[in-house]
């Protein structure tokens, strides 16, 4: 088994990608859909939640407010951190979870736009880096969701990383822009991690 991680800013297109390996034949885990979920689900998860960030992150159907946790977070470095500190272990153990269950798979492929923030990404053979234009990621975060330009710019801080920091023999940079077409990129960076 081959675990490829894919990271990138928030609407650069990590998504894209992932469904065209996907659609190649990778088996495919969203971190932020599993996050979404166990924080639904997962009783533990809850509790941690509620004692660190009060119970009215949740409504009366026990359904996360997300835009009340988001105004929480972002612009907070301590309390950021502290909402990655309760939730990432408890996704990283449902994708254990996930890898045992998929045993047989070839390639699985974990997207998550913090991928490299803490060592966790250590476990990854290979990582895909997504990269877009600026102009491009505010274009898109704008059409697909109601963020103002101040929250984007907050969120994209948070994903700021420095590739310079890693391996780069593990990075693999696709650029997802007018200029460059992406299906011929994935197809022959998927080529190259079967024969790996």
């Amino acid at each position: 088994m081959k675990l490829i991680g894919i990271t990138g800013y928030i609407g650069s297109g990590k998504s894209t990608v992932a469904k065209i390996l996907g659609f190649l034949g990778a088996l495919i885990y969203d971190s932020d859909a599993a996050a979404k979920r166990l924080m639904h689900e997962n009783q533990d998860l809850i509790k941690a939640l509620t004692d660190r960030f009060g119970k009215d992150i949740y409504d009366e159907k026990l359904c996360i407010r997300t835009e009340k946790l988001r105004q929480l977070v972002f612009g907070n470095e301590a309390l950021r951190t502290a909402l990655n500190n309760i939730v990432h272990p408890f996704v990283y153990l449902d994708f254990d979870d996930f890898k045992q269950k998929n045993s047989e798979a070839e390639i699985i492929v974990f997207e998550s736009a913090i991928l490299l923030k803490g060592s966790n990404y250590n476990q990854f053979h290979s990582i895909i880096f997504v990269t877009s234009q600026k102009k491009l990621l505010y274009s898109r975060i704008m059409q697909r969701s109601k963020l103002t330009k101040e929250l984007i710019d907050k969120i994209l801080a948070t994903q700021r990383v420095k590739l310079s920091d890693f391996n780069n023999n593990c990075i693999i940079r696709i650029s997802n822009n007018e200029k460059h077409l992406l299906i011929p990129q994935i197809v022959k960076i998927f080529n190259s991690i079967k024969n790996l």
